[in-house]
């Protein structure tokens, strides 16, 4: 009975130890330093910016940013653009709402490819966007 007791104890002890690297692997590709690139898009006469974020997660790429309007026109409004391929090989385009004095936050984004962001300022009658960015 005494054989048993040990051999039995000594099979588990050899299933934990094969466990452990298969773990200590995992773990150290969670904790790999992500891919981060921060950038700011200034609109064309300067009246606004998008301060953003492309960075990597868990094997996936996200984007999130600010729209910020730096005049205080109640009339003049900043916004911005992005536009990408999602992880399903679909082209999107993410336009923020116009805003006035203040700031817009996007929600992160996931994506895949092909990331690009404009910025653009305008009022009621005109709009006026800067060039495509390829950011990625």
């Amino acid at each position: 009975m005494r054989k048993i007791f040990v051999a039995a104890a000594a099979g588990i002890m050899a299933m934990g130890l094969a466990a452990v690297p298969a773990q200590a692997a995992t773990g150290a590709r969670e904790t790999t330093t992500a891919t981060t690139k921060n950038f700011t898009i200034w609109s064309p006469l300067k009246e606004g910016y998008l301060k953003g974020k492309l960075y990597a997660r868990y094997g996936h790429m996200y984007f999130t940013g600010v729209v910020v309007d730096t005049t205080d026109g109640p009339r003049d409004y900043t916004f911005a653009e992005v536009r990408y391929v999602d992880r399903n090989n679909h082209p999107n385009l993410k336009r923020s709402r116009n805003i006035t004095s203040a700031e817009y936050r996007f929600k992160p984004i996931l994506w895949q490819e092909n990331f690009e962001a404009r910025v653009c300022e305008g009022n009621p009658s005109e709009d006026e966007c800067g060039p495509w960015v390829n950011l990625f």
